[in-house]
């Protein structure tokens, strides 16, 4: 079984795929980590990449090809924006969950886990998207907001990472 969890920047996709792949006993694999190890491999700091990603979809198309490579070994949970969409896009069965939780949360749980004032917050979250919804769309023709590719949808702006993972197991049963 493969579950993909999405979500925006602060919705929690990163905690709640840690607890599931504990509680199914399954390896999770990060797509953050695998853009971080491309751009330690080509001699970056991951900001420089993330930067050099905007221009140049090359760096994009590389995490896509090494997401599609790990999800086709099986059994896993694999976390990032764009994990559902990959798998769709590629015929790999996966059980998608989409994550989210109000601006104002998701910025509170990145202040607190960051540090930075919510306003700055807010504006980074918001530049952030903005940049990635213009990429995405340019990059794979998908827009964030269609939801549609998605098993589940959970907004998380009042759910701890446990009861959105209980959520999670009762829709798949387990």
């Amino acid at each position: 079984m493969i579950i993909t969890i999405g979500g925006p920047p602060g919705s929690g996709k990163t905690t709640v795929a840690t607890l599931l792949s504990k509680k199914l006993n399954l390896e999770l694999v990060v797509i953050g980590e695998i853009f971080r190890s491309l751009a330690q491999e080509r001699g970056y700091t991951l900001v420089q990449f993330g930067e050099m990603a905007q221009n140049d979809h090359s760096i994009d198309r590389e995490l896509d090809k090494r997401t599609v490579s790990r999800a086709k070994e099986g059994d896993m949970i694999l976390e990032g924006r764009l994990a559902g969409v990959m798998l769709y896009q590629n015929n790999i069965p996966a059980y998608k969950v989409w994550i989210d939780a109000d601006l104002g949360e998701r910025a509170n749980r990145i202040s607190e886990r960051d540090g930075g004032e919510i306003s700055e917050v807010i504006n980074r979250i918001k530049e952030r998207e903005h940049c990635e919804r213009m990429r995405y769309e340019e990059i794979y023709s998908v827009r964030l907001d269609d939801r549609s590719i998605y098993d589940l949808i959970i907004d998380t702006s009042s759910l701890s990472p446990e009861e959105v993972v209980e959520v999670i197991l009762k829709e798949i049963k387990v």
